[in-house]
């Protein structure tokens, strides 16, 4: 009888290394399936890296260029109101002349010359 029951204790445990390396390898493969999707999902941030950077060259290269433009507003603008202030100073300049004494008693000599330049 000790011959059937180690026999049998064998095969039990034989049956629970079996059970054990099925439980194993099913673990292995999911650890196995896990790593791809780590690798994919690294591979994919790197990609979404490198895209950012890429898009982030692309900003600092339109904000240059927007710079460049401001700068080149910013001169136009001065530009402009330079002349606007040399407008409105010889519109004075031209608002106290005709407002003089002598340009309103020469008034009658200006009328005649216009008559005659005619």
């Amino acid at each position: 009888m000790a011959e059937p029951d180690a026999q049998d204790l064998r095969d039990r445990l034989l049956e629970s290394a079996r059970a054990q390396l099925a439980s194993a390898e099913t673990a292995l493969e999911a650890a196995r399936t896990h790593g791809a999707w780590a690798d994919e999902g690294l591979r994919l941030t790197r990609q979404h890296a490198d895209n950012l950077e890429a898009l982030r060259d692309a900003l600092e290269r339109r904000i240059s260029e927007l710079d460049g433009q401001c700068a080149h507003l910013t001169r136009v603008i001065s530009e402009r109101d330079q002349s606007i202030a040399a407008l409105r100073e010889a519109e004075a300049r031209k608002r106290a002349m005709e407002s003089s004494v002598s340009w309103r008693m020469t008034a009658p000599l200006r009328s005649l010359r216009r008559i005659f330049s005619r």
